[in-house]
């Protein structure tokens, strides 16, 4: 975060979606069975930042409305 407004619980929320829409768009169409195993892996790196920013906005004071 870049500090304009640290404990802003919808900033992190919305960051942790964009890292997953882009590891589910990076990860390629198709049934489980047919995702290569760099595909799995372009989805794995951005889902566990998106855990991690996550985590971080878990601990803040204000809670997401949604």
């Amino acid at each position: 975060m870049d500090g304009r407004a640290p404990q802003s619980v919808t900033a992190r929320i919305a960051l942790a979606t964009a890292y997953l829409d882009y590891g589910w768009h990076a990860r390629g169409e198709g049934y489980v069975d047919t995702v290569s195993d760099s595909g799995w892996k372009l989805l794995e790196e951005p889902s566990d930042k998106a855990a991690e920013v996550l985590k971080q906005a878990w601990s803040l004071l204000t809670k997401c409305p949604e």
